[in-house]
């Protein structure tokens, strides 16, 4: 029974993958306040971050394998399109036999996917007037990922690759595997992959709205542009942060002051702007596997908020707490090679909700001294954040580091 030509079918359906776009929240003592830096004062910080993880949030809020998306299933009805018709007809009794449907999984294969990120990221302002400030944020990442692979074949088949080689494959039909996605356009997957990855820069500008004795409340202003590389399509396994197309944002900023403690909000509204992008639009092994070059893309504009508490503890020391959450809208593609309703598998889970506490530590090294009413000093802070629920986002808690300069 030719079982060894069949297995090279098991993984022609690789390129039905959703895109699984994810937005962050971002965190800077630079940005986070409803108060203005004053005129002429020069703000710089430094920040860097740790996170790894091996799951996620699912669809369902469950937390779930990172390599979910990308596990694939063999049925019998695959293996029998497959063959020849000799070959199917042998099959066809080798299923009457073992009581075994058209439709049930023959095999499955598994990706074991764990992702380290450490992130740096430059934050400067600039004080134009009391009531007006500007800046920039430069995000760049290294990127860790290490993969596993497994493939697994149900008893029934394993039986009878085994009848008729008299070996078990388990290991050829992971290299026919890697085989299959290179004849697909992909690269071998590799154990691990290591990158520097530029984000997107933002340009900040942010206005005061209302200054009173207690009170602040300020208006900031984002606009975000392409500056980060597109994921290649030749990478089965990808990350994609929803960059590479031009945000618009906006967030509400209100603070309140006492003399040891404040009360921070933050609600923000982000617009992805459409653009045009090169991806797959193949959706099963019915279809040549292509790249289409003119793909319209829409991301999900997002709304998120916080609220946290800063509280002084001594001279030189600070705690703060806040607990944030986000919401984003489900994407669209369209294009001209395909139909409306062909583009919506890319879309599959791209809505994304997310949960999250923060908690951190802030010292100011030595004294602050000031000229012309610019401020000299030097702070630095150390936060870590626990993602508590979600759907469809990193199940990762991250760890920041931030050093600020006043001048």
């Amino acid at each position: 029974m030719p079982f060894r030509a069949a297995i090279c079918s098991l993984f022609i359906a690789f390129t039905n993958t959703s895109v699984q776009a994810e937005v962050h929240l971002e965190r800077s003592q630079l940005w986070d306040r409803a108060r203005l830096i004053a005129p002429g004062q020069r703000v710089f910080s430094l920040q860097t971050s740790y996170q790894e993880t091996s799951n996620h949030f699912s669809a369902d809020g469950t937390v779930a394998p990172l390599g979910q998306n990308y596990a694939r299933q063999l049925t019998w009805d695959q293996l029998l399109q497959s063959e020849s018709a000799q070959g199917r007809a042998d099959l066809r009794a080798y299923m009457r036999r073992r009581g075994v449907s058209e439709s049930d999984v023959a095999a499955t294969a598994d990706y074991t996917v764990t992702r380290q990120e450490v992130a740096l990221e430059i934050n400067w302002a600039f004080g134009l007037t009391r009531n007006w400030m500007i800046g920039m944020r430069l995000p760049l990442t290294h990127r860790t990922t290490r993969v596993r692979e497994s493939v697994e074949m149900t008893p029934t088949l394993l039986s009878g690759v085994q009848a008729t080689s008299g070996a078990d494959l388990s290991g050829h039909v992971r290299q026919l595997a890697q085989s299959q996605l290179s004849n697909s356009g992909y690269d071998r997957v590799p154990a691990e992959k290591q990158s520097w990855d530029w984000g997107d820069i933002s340009l900040l500008n942010q206005e005061s709205l209302l200054q009173a004795r207690r009170w602040q409340v300020s208006l900031q202003e984002l606009v975000r542009f392409p500056t980060a590389q597109s994921p290649s399509i030749a990478d089965y396994i990808q990350t994609n942060n929803d960059e590479g197309q031009v945000d618009i944002g906006a967030t509400v900023l209100a603070d309140y002051q006492t003399s040891r403690w404040m009360v921070g909000t933050r609600f923000g509204y982000v617009m992805q702007l459409p653009d045009t992008t090169r991806m797959r639009t193949a959706l099963n092994s019915s279809q040549s596997d292509t790249a289409n070059p003119s793909v319209r893309r829409d991301l999900g504009d997002w709304v998120w908020g916080a609220i946290g508490t800063d509280i002084k503890v001594a001279r030189h020391w600070n705690v703060n707490f806040e607990h944030a959450f986000l919401s984003k809208a489900r994407d669209s593609y369209s294009g001209d090679s395909l139909s409306g309703t062909e583009y919506a598998h890319l879309a599959d889970n791209s809505d994304q909700q997310l949960q999250q506490s923060q908690v951190g530590i802030q010292y100011r090294i030595g004294g602050s001294g000031q000229r012309d009413g610019v401020v000299n000093r030097w702070s630095t802070s150390v936060d870590y954040t626990y993602p508590w629920t979600g759907r469809n986002a990193a199940d990762d808690s991250k760890t920041t580091l931030e050093i600020t300069s006043h001048f």
